[in-house]
């Protein structure tokens, strides 16, 4: 609105009649006076108009104010949600790098354990071996020791027979050796010369 353009509303303004004026063509200082008079009433009356386009542009300002601050008060809300959001963020980026932490340390340990265990299987398979080796080794040693008994059994029925033959020998020795001590006697009586009569 132009404040400077001059209002032609003039339904505020009384219109004062002085005594003595008989009307707007009068002459004098009357005119005059008059003419002062509808002058101060058209400022005045273009006064309360400026008042009342700046009280309206008052109050549209106020509303505007009262908007902006609601928006700011909005802004306000969204920048503390947008902070707690941030905050919550962060919280979970900890919360994240924390678990991959985790997951890296129980990744190693898998990682270790599957050695280990991959080492506990090699010695089982070299424990195995060994029971098996060991328990070859014990039949090997058992039929050693059966072999063993049935040699020594052998042995003594062979040192059985020896003595046995060993005696049946001595036995036919002695005999022989009797015989050839009989026939010996034998022998020599024969060959003795027989006495004569008084010698």
């Amino acid at each position: 609105m132009d404040f400077n353009e001059p209002s032609t509303d003039r339904r505020d303004s009384p219109i004062i009649n002085l005594p003595g004026s008989t009307g707007a063509g009068d002459g004098g200082p009357t005119g005059e006076v008059r003419t002062l008079i509808d002058q101060l009433q058209q400022t005045a009356c273009e006064a309360r108009n400026r008042l009342r386009a700046v009280e309206d542009e008052r109050d549209s300002l106020a509303r505007q104010l009262d908007g902006l601050q609601r928006q700011n008060q909005d802004l306000r809300a969204r920048v503390s949600d947008a902070s707690a959001l941030a905050e919550e963020v962060d919280a979970h980026q900890r919360q994240s790098e924390t678990s991959q932490r985790q997951i890296d340390m129980l990744q190693r340990q898998n990682q270790e354990l599957r050695g280990r265990v991959n080492e506990a299987a090699a010695a089982a398979q070299e424990r195995d071996s060994a029971v098996r080796d060991v328990r070859s080794n014990a039949r090997a040693l058992e039929d050693a020791q059966t072999r063993a008994t049935t040699a020594d059994r052998r042995l003594q029925e062979v040192r059985r027979q020896y003595d046995e033959v060993s005696r049946q020998l001595s036995k036919r020795s002695r005999a022989f050796r009797l015989r050839s001590r009989k026939s010996s006697t034998s022998g020599r009586r024969a060959i003795l010369p027989r006495p004569t009569i008084g010698s």
